[in-house]
């Protein structure tokens, strides 16, 4: 009834790149998975899946991102804080003696954190990505002197007025000057 992997990795990393209610979601099908599989560390399993996922709420929320991404020295930060929840398989050793259970905590914790800062710097790319677009679509749809929105914004705003008329029966009208 005690299983080790590197779940860990996406719980720790739900938060920061997902939000609160990916983290709540996570942890929600994470926690109801190890019940379902039962055992007898079925109850510190459920603890190390809270466990993983409070961190990384709480690295989100005092760590922000920067241009749409966490750095390599911020993903290091929370691979550590995140291999953390590993440490409480060791209650496990309370209630059941596990042959073995101590020796894999370091693999363990060492494949988390490679797993958190590899799919951390990945989905930071990602987020630096989407930053870096959506500042360029804002700098393409504003006048770059009066920082006014531009003819392609007033095309594309344009456009949804007019089809949003033609769904609900409205007039358009467009007065210059």
């Amino acid at each position: 009834g005690v299983f080790i992997d590197a779940r860990g990795v996406i719980l720790t990393l739900a938060g920061p790149f997902g939000g609160v209610t990916a983290a709540v979601i996570s942890t929600a099908c994470a926690t109801a998975y190890r019940l379902w599989l039962g055992g007898a560390g079925a109850p510190i399993g459920c603890m190390t899946i809270l466990v993983a996922t409070g961190v990384g709420v709480a690295f989100a929320h005092f760590v922000p991102l920067h241009r749409g991404a966490y750095t390599l020295r911020q993903l290091i930060l929370l691979a550590a804080l995140g291999s953390l929840h590993g440490f409480s398989v060791l209650f496990v050793l309370v209630f059941i003696p596990v042959p073995g259970l101590v020796g894999s905590l370091l693999p363990l914790c060492l494949l988390n954190s490679l797993g958190i800062v590899v799919l951390g710097s990945f989905l930071s790319a990602e987020g630096r990505r989407r930053h870096a677009t959506r500042r360029l679509e804002k700098e393409a749809a504003t006048d770059a002197l009066t920082g006014l929105p531009n003819r392609r914004a007033f095309d594309a705003a344009g456009t949804v007025l007019v089809q949003e008329a033609q769904v609900t029966g409205r007039s358009v009208a467009l007065l210059m000057i």
